[in-house]
């Protein structure tokens, strides 16, 4: 940009100072104003944009913070998609221990399946005492079966205090049905 494009891209905001008289001096150009130097010159210098170390750490953190959140944001599945409802029917009985609220996720054979799990509990309390294990898990592979079905397979970590980690593998068959995407059936193994 030539130095009378950047003039004039800059004159606009050359009634926007305020009156020195008014405030402390706080620039250069503040000062040629009150001093009533000529300001010409000023329009000739390059323009350079400098930040206090200050501003430029709480822009970067400001920045690492928005790409942050749009990065975990972008890690979670569609809720109503089929892995959406996998990882939610994973969240559920695996990670949070909680059957009742595994079951909306579930049909046919898996929900025959959760409702021998439940009935086989039934009288254990899982409460804020319980020592429950760490899951972590993760997205191995994927296969679609079709296009209403599809097989995901999932490997999980579990860490117990006190008692180790171990891995195991949970293989999820999903169904899209009249309710949306269900867990159809799910088995686990070393």
């Amino acid at each position: 940009m030539r130095n009378d494009q950047l003039r004039g891209a800059l004159g606009r905001y050359r009634k926007t100072f305020r009156s020195p008289s008014s405030t402390t001096l706080r620039t250069g150009f503040d000062k040629l104003r009150a001093s009533g130097e000529d300001t010409g010159d000023f329009w000739n210098l390059p323009l350079v944009l400098s930040l206090s170390k200050h501003e430029r750490l709480f822009f970067s953190s400001m920045l690492t913070l928005v790409l942050l959140l749009l990065g975990l944001s972008a890690c979670q599945s569609d809720p109503n998609s089929p892995r959406g409802v996998a990882e939610r029917f994973l969240d559920a009985h695996y990670v949070a221990i909680d059957l009742q609220a595994a079951k909306p996720y579930c049909t046919g054979l898996a929900l025959k399946r959760l409702e021998d799990e439940i009935r086989l509990t039934a009288g254990y309390q899982i409460d804020e005492s319980t020592r429950k294990p760490h899951v972590h898990y993760r997205l191995r592979e994927e296969k679609p079966r079709g296009g209403k079905s599809v097989s995901f397979l999932y490997e999980t970590t579990i860490s117990v205090d006190g008692a180790g980690q171990f891995t195991k593998k949970i293989l999820l068959t999903m169904r899209q049905g009249e309710q949306g995407w269900r867990v159809a059936n799910y088995s686990e193994f070393d």
